[in-house]
C-alpha cells in the first residue's frame, strides 16, 4: 500500500518538475503561540487564505505583502520572522518549558500526547535545502513525560504544485485554532507520505493535501468476530478554493482502515473516498466476506470569510460528519458543528477569538477499531473528544474564548477559557468541565521569555494545575 502511494506521488512530481518552482518549509504549529498568533492576525486580514494546516511559509510571504501599507508593523514583525525560513539551512525553533504540576494525567490540549504531569519539555526545529526543489526538515520535542516526540522531521522533494514529504509531517485540516475535528496535533503524529502545493492553483486558488499514514500498534482491531493487535493504517484528503476574494471553501475526508488481520487495497481507498457509502457501515450487506465494511470515516465543509465591519473580522464554520447515514454519499451521518469568530483588531492592543464546537454520538468511537479514533491513547481529532470514557460515543459541546492583550511592545498577556459539557449517559454523570489558561510572554533579542498557568477541573470532576516558565525562539 505504501509503496503505490509513492509511486504516484513520485509520477506526478517528476512529471512536470521541469519548468516549476520550488518548494516550502513549514511554519510552527501549537510550538510558538506568540508567533502563530501574529501569523492568525496576517490571515484574518488578507485574501486568498489556506484552511489547512500546518501553513507553509510561502503563504504566508505572499499574504503579508497585502498588509505592507494597512498594518505595517505586523508586517514587519512576520517579515523579520520569516528571514529565518529564506536561508538555505538554518534553526528555525528552540524552546524549553520547566513546570511544578500536581501531577494529573490530563492531556493538554493540541501538545502531541504530553500531559499536565510533564515537568520539562525541549523542542527543536530547522531545515536544509540541498537544492530549491530537495530538503531535509527536523523538528522534535521531548518530554519528560512523553519521551521523544517527532513533529516536522521528513525529507521534501518537488516542486510548487506537488510537494512530497516523506516522514513526520502534521496534518490539521481546519481553520479552528483551539482544536480541530477530524485532524489535530492532540495526539503523537506518525510516519507518513504526504503531497501538496505550496502556490494556489488557477484564480480559483485551488490548495490540495493528500497523505497516508500509519499508525501507532494498538490492540482490538475487530474482523469477523474475533480481534486482533495491528497497526490501522490513516489516510486523507482536503481541498480548497476561493470563490470569492475575501472566502475560502473547504472539503475534507479522513479514513482509518486496515491493522491486524484487516486487508485492505489501494482501489479500496479510492473507493472509501468517492464513494464512502458503497463499503463502509454498510447495515443490510448479507455476504460472508469480513473485510467488506472498509474502517472509519470521517469529512467535513468547511468555509472562511474574511471582511471588515468598522473593525476586521474573520468569520469561520464547520459541518462534520461521522460516516454517512442511509447509504447515501450525500447524507451526513453523526454530524457536528462548529463556529469560530476572531477579531485580530478588537482594540488597538487586543485580539479577541470565539470558537464553539458540538458533535452527536459516534465520534472518535468505532465498531471495528476498540481504541476508537486514537493514537497512542489520544484522539486524533479535538482534544475534548479525549475528556469522557473513551468506550462511550457521548456526545459533548464546548465553548473556547481567547484574548491576547498586548500590555507593551515587549509584552502579551495570553487568556483562555474552556468550557466542556459531555451528555450524561444513563450509567454514567459527567461534571461540567472548565479550564483557563494565562501566558505572560516578554520578548527580549534573544528570544521570548515568560511563565504560564494552566490549571482547571475536567469532567470527572478532577482538579489540575501546572505553572511553567519557558523560553522561546
Amino acid at each position: 500500500m505504501f509503496q503505490k502511494f509513492l509511486i504516484l506521488f513520485v509520477c506526478v512530481f517528476t512529471a512536470t518538475s521541469s519548468f516549476a518552482k520550488g518548494i516550502s518549509p513549514y511554519l510552527p504549529l501549537n510550538l510558538s503561540p506568540e508567533i502563530e498568533l501574529m501569523i492568525e492576525k496576517a490571515f484574518a486580514l488578507t485574501q486568498g487564505v489556506p484552511l489547512s494546516k500546518p501553513y507553509k511559509a510561502a503563504d504566508l510571504q505572499r499574504s503579508i505583502k497585502q498588509i505592507s501599507d494597512t498594518h505595517p508593523q505586523l508586517y514587519q514583525q512576520l517579515k523579520h520572522y520569516l528571514s529565518r525560513f529564506e536561508q538555505v539551512r538554518g534553526i528555525t525553533h528552540k524552546s524549553a518549558t520547566l513546570s511544578v504540576t500536581n501531577n494529573a494525567d490530563k492531556a493538554i490540549p493540541n501538545s502531541r500526547n504530553i500531559e499536565v504531569s510533564s515537568n520539562l519539555e525541549v523542542s527543536l526545529g530547522g531545515f536544509s535545502f540541498f537544492s530549491p526543489y530537495v530538503y531535509i526538515a527536523t523538528g522534535s520535542v521531548w518530554s519528560e513525560q512523553a519521551d521523544l516526540t517527532h513533529f516536522n522531521t521528513h525529507i521534501g522533494f518537488g516542486y510548487e504544485y506537488a510537494q512530497v514529504e516523506l516522514g513526520y509531517r502534521e496534518h490539521w485540516f481546519s481553520p479552528f485554532v483551539d482544536g480541530a475535528m477530524i485532524l489535530s496535533t492532540h495526539a503523537k503524529p506518525s510516519p507518513s507520505i504526504t503531497i501538496s502545493n505550496s502556490t494556489a492553483i488557477s484564480h480559483w486558488k485551488i490548495r490540495y493535501e493528500v497523505f497516508y499514514s500509519e499508525l501507532e500498534e494498538v490492540s482490538g482491531i475487530v474482523l469477523g468476530n474475533q480481534s486482533f493487535p495491528g497497526k490501522p493504517k490513516l489516510a486523507g484528503i482536503h481541498l480548497s478554493l476561493v470563490p470569492l476574494d475575501n472566502w475560502t471553501l473547504g472539503v475534507s475526508r479522513v479514513a482509518q482502515f486496515g491493522g491486524g488481520q484487516r486487508k485492505v487495497g489501494f482501489s479500496d481507498v479510492i473507493q472509501a473516498i468517492f464513494n464512502p457509502a458503497g463499503i463502509d457501515n454498510v447495515g443490510d450487506y448479507e455476504g460472508d466476506d469480513p473485510n467488506f465494511e472498509f474502517g472509519n470515516q470521517l469529512a467535513s465543509v468547511t468555509s472562511k470569510v474574511n471582511f471588515n465591519w468598522g473593525m476586521p473580522i474573520s468569520v469561520y464554520a464547520e459541518i462534520g460528519a461521522e460516516d454517512t447515514e442511509g447509504e447515501k454519499n450525500y447524507k451526513l451521518g453523526n454530524e457536528s458543528f462548529s463556529f469560530g469568530l476572531f477579531l485580530p483588531m478588537f482594540t488597538d492592543k487586543m485580539s479577541l477569538r470565539y470558537e464553539f464546537n458540538r458533535w452527536s454520538t459516534a465520534w472518535y468511537v468505532h465498531h471495528l477499531y476498540e481504541q476508537g479514533y486514537t493514537n497512542e491513547g489520544q484522539v486524533i481529532g479535538h482534544w475534548a473528544g479525549g475528556e469522557r470514557d473513551l468506550s462511550m460515543d457521548t456526545p459533548a459541546q464546548v465553548h473556547a474564548v481567547n484574548l491576547a492583550w498586548q500590555l507593551s511592545s515587549k509584552q502579551i498577556l495570553d487568556t483562555t477559557i474552556r468550557h466542556i459539557k459531555n451528555e450524561n449517559e444513563e450509567d454514567f454523570s459527567y461534571k461540567a468541565g472548565i479550564e483557563i489558561n494565562m501566558r505572560y510572554s516578554h520578548a527580549t533579542q534573544y528570544g521570548f521569555l515568560g511563565f504560564e498557568l494552566y490549571l482547571g477541573r475536567d469532567v470527572f470532576n478532577h482538579d489540575f494545575g501546572r505553572l511553567s516558565g519557558f523560553y522561546r525562539w
